[in-house]
């Protein structure tokens, strides 16, 4: 059986830098996927420049939590 892998669209480059120093990654709770996942990959769109349409990273998920975002990101 292939893992299932959830394709993370990283809107820019702030929240990658995110997830490449924190490892983690967050997904509004109305936009979690139902379905479990073992993998996700990051894929860069256009604010990207050069690299944009690419997926250069991916990991496995190791944990998932639910926290609020001023949690996340405080100001």
């Amino acid at each position: 059986m292939v893992p299932r892998v959830l394709i993370a669209v990283v809107k820019d480059r702030r929240d990658l830098r995110l997830a490449l120093k924190r490892r983690w990654y967050r997904i509004p709770q109305a936009c979690a996927p139902k379905r479990s996942f073992r993998y996700i990959a990051f894929y860069q769109p256009a604010p990207f420049g050069r690299e944009a349409g690419l997926i250069r990273w991916y990991a496995r998920v190791r944990s998932r939590t639910i926290a609020l975002r001023r949690e996340l990101l405080p100001r």
